[in-house]
Protein backbone atom coordinates (compact mmCIF):
# COMPACT_ATOMS: atom_id res chain seq x y z
CA UNK A 1 0.00 0.00 0.00
CA UNK A 2 1.09 3.31 -0.98
CA UNK A 3 1.93 6.38 1.89
CA UNK A 4 -1.44 7.97 0.92
CA UNK A 5 -3.19 4.62 1.23
CA UNK A 6 -1.60 4.33 5.22
CA UNK A 7 -2.38 7.89 5.53
CA UNK A 8 -6.31 6.93 4.35
CA UNK A 9 -6.19 4.00 6.12
CA UNK A 10 -5.31 5.93 9.61
CA UNK A 11 -7.76 8.44 9.18
CA UNK A 12 -10.53 7.06 7.84
CA UNK A 13 -12.08 5.99 11.54
CA UNK A 14 -11.90 9.36 12.18
CA UNK A 15 -14.89 10.55 9.55
CA UNK A 16 -16.55 6.93 10.20
CA UNK A 17 -16.97 7.63 13.80
CA UNK A 18 -18.13 11.30 13.61
CA UNK A 19 -21.03 9.99 11.49
CA UNK A 20 -21.74 7.18 14.01
CA UNK A 21 -21.57 8.62 16.77
CA UNK A 22 -22.71 11.67 16.20
CA UNK A 23 -24.29 12.88 12.85
CA UNK A 24 -26.31 9.54 12.79
CA UNK A 25 -25.99 8.40 16.44
CA UNK A 26 -29.83 7.16 16.09
CA UNK A 27 -28.68 4.65 13.96
CA UNK A 28 -25.47 3.51 16.08
CA UNK A 29 -25.57 0.08 15.82
CA UNK A 30 -26.13 -1.10 12.24
CA UNK A 31 -23.68 2.43 11.83
CA UNK A 32 -21.30 1.07 13.71
CA UNK A 33 -21.29 -2.56 12.16
CA UNK A 34 -21.10 -1.11 8.99
CA UNK A 35 -18.14 1.12 9.64
CA UNK A 36 -16.48 -1.54 11.56
CA UNK A 37 -16.97 -4.12 8.34
CA UNK A 38 -15.13 -1.07 6.24
CA UNK A 39 -12.70 -1.11 8.31
CA UNK A 40 -12.32 -4.47 9.01
CA UNK A 41 -12.38 -5.74 5.18
CA UNK A 42 -9.88 -3.07 4.15
CA UNK A 43 -7.27 -4.65 6.35
CA UNK A 44 -8.18 -7.89 4.91
CA UNK A 45 -7.80 -6.90 1.79
CA UNK A 46 -4.75 -4.75 1.97
CA UNK A 47 -2.82 -5.25 5.07
CA UNK A 48 -3.34 -8.70 6.01
CA UNK A 49 0.43 -9.63 6.09
CA UNK A 50 0.37 -6.72 8.94
CA UNK A 51 -2.04 -9.28 11.24
CA UNK A 52 -0.74 -10.99 14.09
CA UNK A 53 -3.12 -13.24 14.37
CA UNK A 54 -1.91 -15.60 17.02
CA UNK A 55 -3.43 -18.99 18.42
CA UNK A 56 -6.66 -19.31 20.50
CA UNK A 57 -6.13 -22.62 21.07
CA UNK A 58 -3.45 -21.75 23.58
CA UNK A 59 -5.09 -18.54 24.09
CA UNK A 60 -8.67 -18.66 25.21
CA UNK A 61 -8.74 -18.60 28.92
CA UNK A 62 -6.07 -16.09 28.63
CA UNK A 63 -8.87 -13.90 26.37
CA UNK A 64 -11.95 -14.58 28.65
CA UNK A 65 -9.40 -13.50 31.70
CA UNK A 66 -9.05 -10.29 30.19
CA UNK A 67 -12.48 -9.60 29.64
CA UNK A 68 -13.65 -10.35 32.79
CA UNK A 69 -11.05 -8.23 34.46
CA UNK A 70 -12.19 -5.54 32.00
CA UNK A 71 -15.66 -6.01 33.08
CA UNK A 72 -14.48 -5.31 36.39
CA UNK A 73 -12.98 -2.24 35.91
CA UNK A 74 -15.80 -0.86 34.25
CA UNK A 75 -18.00 -2.11 37.46
CA UNK A 76 -15.46 0.09 39.33
CA UNK A 77 -16.13 2.65 36.71
CA UNK A 78 -19.43 2.67 36.68
CA UNK A 79 -20.15 3.51 40.73
CA UNK A 80 -17.40 5.97 40.31
CA UNK A 81 -19.42 8.05 37.65
CA UNK A 82 -22.35 7.90 39.84
CA UNK A 83 -20.51 9.13 42.71
CA UNK A 84 -18.55 12.11 41.13
CA UNK A 85 -21.77 13.15 39.20
CA UNK A 86 -21.01 12.16 35.70
CA UNK A 87 -22.56 9.14 34.96
CA UNK A 88 -25.28 10.66 32.55
CA UNK A 89 -22.07 10.24 30.06
CA UNK A 90 -22.77 6.68 30.93
CA UNK A 91 -26.18 6.51 30.41
CA UNK A 92 -25.50 8.29 27.23
CA UNK A 93 -23.54 5.48 25.56
CA UNK A 94 -25.88 3.22 26.45
CA UNK A 95 -28.67 4.96 25.21
CA UNK A 96 -27.36 4.56 21.90
CA UNK A 97 -26.46 0.87 22.36
CA UNK A 98 -30.23 0.09 23.54
CA UNK A 99 -31.85 1.11 20.34
CA UNK A 100 -32.22 -2.28 19.34
CA UNK A 101 -35.17 -3.96 20.96
CA UNK A 102 -34.27 -7.08 19.31
CA UNK A 103 -31.49 -8.88 21.84
CA UNK A 104 -30.65 -11.64 18.97
CA UNK A 105 -29.90 -8.86 16.77
CA UNK A 106 -27.89 -7.30 19.33
CA UNK A 107 -26.07 -10.10 20.48
CA UNK A 108 -25.19 -10.71 16.81
CA UNK A 109 -24.28 -6.56 15.93
CA UNK A 110 -21.79 -6.39 19.14
CA UNK A 111 -19.99 -9.68 18.13
CA UNK A 112 -19.48 -8.34 14.75
CA UNK A 113 -17.99 -5.28 15.85
CA UNK A 114 -16.09 -6.71 18.70
CA UNK A 115 -13.94 -9.05 15.85
CA UNK A 116 -14.05 -6.08 12.98
CA UNK A 117 -12.51 -3.57 15.59
CA UNK A 118 -9.75 -5.97 16.61
CA UNK A 119 -9.07 -6.73 12.94
CA UNK A 120 -8.94 -3.22 12.16
CA UNK A 121 -7.12 -1.73 15.74
CA UNK A 122 -5.17 -4.31 16.89
CA UNK A 123 -4.58 -5.77 13.64
CA UNK A 124 -4.08 -4.11 10.52
CA UNK A 125 -3.67 -0.44 12.36
CA UNK A 126 -1.11 -2.11 15.20
CA UNK A 127 0.79 -4.28 12.81
CA UNK A 128 1.40 -1.14 10.21
CA UNK A 129 2.86 0.97 13.40
CA UNK A 130 4.84 -2.27 14.30
CA UNK A 131 7.67 -1.40 11.81
CA UNK A 132 8.20 2.17 13.17
CA UNK A 133 7.17 1.72 17.02
CA UNK A 134 8.60 -2.29 17.48
CA UNK A 135 6.98 -3.38 21.01
CA UNK A 136 5.65 0.07 21.60
CA UNK A 137 2.67 -0.40 18.53
CA UNK A 138 0.08 -1.29 21.28
CA UNK A 139 0.92 2.07 23.19
CA UNK A 140 0.92 3.93 19.74
CA UNK A 141 -2.63 2.47 18.15
CA UNK A 142 -4.26 3.44 21.95
CA UNK A 143 -3.85 6.89 20.58
CA UNK A 144 -5.75 7.29 17.25
CA UNK A 145 -8.22 4.69 18.95
CA UNK A 146 -8.89 6.83 22.28
CA UNK A 147 -9.03 10.58 19.79
CA UNK A 148 -11.71 9.03 17.28
CA UNK A 149 -14.80 8.98 20.79
CA UNK A 150 -12.82 12.49 21.29
CA UNK A 151 -16.16 14.04 18.97
CA UNK A 152 -18.88 12.61 20.82
CA UNK A 153 -17.39 15.29 23.57
CA UNK A 154 -18.40 12.30 26.03
CA UNK A 155 -14.94 12.22 28.60
CA UNK A 156 -16.41 9.35 30.40
CA UNK A 157 -16.12 7.14 26.57
CA UNK A 158 -12.87 8.44 25.61
CA UNK A 159 -11.66 7.48 29.18
CA UNK A 160 -13.13 4.16 28.40
CA UNK A 161 -11.68 3.88 24.82
CA UNK A 162 -8.30 4.58 26.34
CA UNK A 163 -8.70 1.50 28.73
CA UNK A 164 -10.42 -0.61 26.38
CA UNK A 165 -6.92 0.14 24.03
CA UNK A 166 -5.20 -0.23 26.23
CA UNK A 167 -6.17 -3.73 27.58
CA UNK A 168 -6.58 -5.00 23.74
CA UNK A 169 -3.40 -3.42 22.31
CA UNK A 170 -1.41 -5.20 24.92
CA UNK A 171 -3.20 -8.54 24.65
CA UNK A 172 -3.19 -8.20 20.57
CA UNK A 173 0.69 -7.54 20.97
CA UNK A 174 1.18 -10.40 23.64
CA UNK A 175 -0.64 -13.23 21.88
CA UNK A 176 -2.63 -12.26 19.02
CA UNK A 177 -5.93 -10.59 17.65
CA UNK A 178 -8.28 -14.08 18.07
CA UNK A 179 -7.02 -13.86 21.54
CA UNK A 180 -8.08 -10.04 21.83
CA UNK A 181 -11.32 -10.73 19.86
CA UNK A 182 -12.25 -13.35 22.10
CA UNK A 183 -11.67 -10.75 25.23
CA UNK A 184 -13.41 -7.88 23.37
CA UNK A 185 -16.63 -10.61 22.26
CA UNK A 186 -16.69 -11.26 25.90
CA UNK A 187 -16.04 -7.93 27.49
CA UNK A 188 -18.54 -6.66 25.47
CA UNK A 189 -21.41 -8.61 26.05
CA UNK A 190 -20.97 -8.45 29.80
CA UNK A 191 -21.44 -4.85 29.80
CA UNK A 192 -24.43 -4.47 27.31
CA UNK A 193 -26.38 -7.90 27.49
CA UNK A 194 -25.23 -10.00 30.33
CA UNK A 195 -24.55 -7.73 32.99
CA UNK A 196 -24.34 -3.96 32.04
CA UNK A 197 -22.57 -2.43 34.99
CA UNK A 198 -25.55 0.30 35.20
CA UNK A 199 -27.24 -1.98 37.85
CA UNK A 200 -25.62 -1.07 40.87
CA UNK A 201 -26.04 2.93 39.59
CA UNK A 202 -27.17 4.83 43.43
Amino acid sequence: MSRAGDITYIFLPFILWILTFVVLREYFLILMMVSTSILGFLTLLFYREKVFWGDAKKNIIIGASMAISLYFVFVVGDVATAVIGLHAYVEDVYSMINTVSNTAGLVFGLVWIGVMEEIYWRGGLQGLFAGKYGGYQWLVSTVPYTLVHVATLNPILVLAAFIVGLAMGWTAYRYGIITSSIAHVIWILLVVVIAPPTFLSF
